[in-house]
């Protein structure tokens, strides 16, 4: 029989999800296309390199914020490549419109509240915004409610 073909290693991705909270707790998300990775489900904005931050904040969201705050990294497998998600906590004042209208492609999301207002997060988006190792303090968020 012939030797098995070594398993080629999946390609290795990084992407920085910026964590726009304001004082109320509320973190930024947008919806993502509904083409390609997390079709239609709303998601903290993706920036392809650690120093794009400030420049998108500021293009797209009219936001400028401090330093961020750098939390720890969430691998994530995908069938054709893993992705690490190195998240970037930005604090800032919402003076924007909430884009609360269902037609608005950003929203600002109150933690626990995500399955009642029917907002699909992807999963590794979720798993960081509910981490036990992740204090609720340092998102400035508020505890889910269990009712």
């Amino acid at each position: 029989y012939p030797a098995p073909r070594p398993r080629r290693e999946r390609p290795h991705k990084r992407a920085w999800l910026l964590l726009i909270v304001d004082a109320d707790g509320h973190v930024l998300c947008e919806r993502r296309p509904p083409a390609g990775i997390w079709g239609g489900l709303w998601c903290p904005p993706l920036v392809e390199s650690e120093q794009a931050w400030n420049e998108f904040c500021q293009r797209h969201y009219q936001l400028a914020g401090g330093s961020p705050q750098p939390l720890p990294v969430i691998r994530h497998g995908f069938t054709h490549f893993d992705l690490d998600l190195r998240p970037l906590r930005l604090s800032v004042q919402k003076d924007t419109p909430d884009g609360a209208a269902e037609t608005s492609p950003r929203r600002w999301l109150k933690m626990g509240q995500q399955a009642e207002a029917g907002t699909g997060l992807p999963a590794p988006v979720r798993k960081l915004l509910e981490s036990p190792n992740l204090s609720l303090d340092q998102l400035q968020c508020h505890e889910p409610s269990t009712a």
